[in-house]
């Protein structure tokens, strides 16, 4: 069974190549363009993974986040905050609220390729010794 992600980014080249650079390893990619359909597609599906801007349209950062962390379906859901500088991660009120940080610059497929094998396969790896 796959890893189910959400993206939530209004531009739609940036959440396609994100979702592309997921898919190739093998994440069934959802999409939304501002927070409220974030939160509408939340509401019936389970997520592994979202990864998010610090603040999407139509929904406030910190009540998207705090929306999506008291969710039935995603209350326990890995959280990575987009940002554009590593500079911007210092003045971010939200950190509290998400798991890791992912800045867009030349090593984003990195950076996300290392958190996710750190969150995910180490799992899998667990639940493979118990059986």
């Amino acid at each position: 069974m796959s890893k189910r992600v959400l993206i939530i980014e209004e531009c739609a080249i940036a959440r396609s190549a994100l979702g592309i650079m997921l898919q190739r390893d093998g994440w069934e990619v959802i999409g939304a363009a501002d927070g409220a359909e974030a939160l509408r597609l939340a509401s019936s599906w389970h997520f592994d993974l979202v990864i998010t801007a610090p603040e999407p349209s139509k929904v406030p950062g910190a009540q998207l986040l705090r929306l999506l962390r008291g969710g039935l379906l995603t209350s326990k859901v890995r959280v990575l905050l987009q940002v554009d500088h590593r500079e911007e991660v210092k003045e971010i009120p939200l950190l509290s609220l998400v798991d890791d940080v992912l800045v867009r610059d030349g090593q984003i497929e990195r950076q996300l390729h290392g958190k996710l094998n750190r969150w995910f396969n180490r799992s899998r790896r667990t639940s493979r010794v118990a059986r």
